[in-house]
């Protein structure tokens, strides 16, 4: 007796569907955010970090030298803003010749910002000496005096002593666990906090 010839059931057509549909998925955007490596056209297209992220030893003060500047992405796409002759932005590393760039206003870090060229931009020297009033953009006042080998700083938002760092081109505060770093890039004082902080990173500009 022949046994019987084992044929395989056809998959309901639900299955099918299912199937077809979890494939699409994993394909798609949404599947890249979730874990796929993004294209190189979708890191092109990042926009700028949050300027609290960036290394302050790596930004830079600048102003535009050209006529009008236009803000792209990292692949050069025009974002639709620009900037102006004489404008002051804090900028971060150069990425293919282009640096991130945040456009200041006092001592605001606005939400004008994208990526500009480096031949728009002239590039500011860092003030010689700290000593003087600085304010930030609450309106806070700081004192600031070098003393040999240390910043004494007063005022309601720091207050205390702030030594250099061992490459010499910041100061730190220290407060418990809590150490403020503060850097001088062109015309302003970045201070950015340490993890155990909860003051966030701030900007001052001088006022005399």
């Amino acid at each position: 007796m022949t046994p019987p010839t084992f044929r395989p059931r056809p998959a309901p057509l639900l299955s099918v569907l299912m199937g077809a549909a979890l494939m699409s998925a994993a394909l798609s955007p949404t599947a890249a955010a979730q874990g796929v490596a993004p294209s190189a056209a979708a890191q092109a297209a990042r926009p700028c970090p949050d300027w609290h992220t960036l290394d302050p030893a790596s930004l830079r003060a600048a102003q535009v030298r050209a006529e009008r500047a236009t803000f792209t992405d990292a692949a050069g796409r025009s974002l639709g803003r620009s900037v102006n002759r004489g404008e002051r932005l804090l900028q971060g590393p150069s990425e293919n010749g282009r640096r991130c760039s945040y456009v200041i206003s006092e001592a605001s870090v606005t939400d004008r910002q994208g990526y500009l060229s480096n031949a728009s931009l002239q590039s500011e020297a860092t003030a010689a000496t700290l000593n003087g009033l600085w304010t930030n953009a609450r309106g806070d006042i700081l004192n600031v005096q070098r003393r040999e080998n240390r910043l004494t700083l007063r005022g309601a938002a720091l207050n205390g002593d702030a030594l250099p760092d061992e490459a010499g081109r910041a100061w730190n505060l220290a407060d418990g666990r809590c150490v403020q770093r503060l850097t001088p890039v062109g015309a302003w004082l970045i201070v950015t906090a340490a993890p155990d902080c909860a003051a966030p990173g701030e900007l001052f500009i001088r006022t005399r």
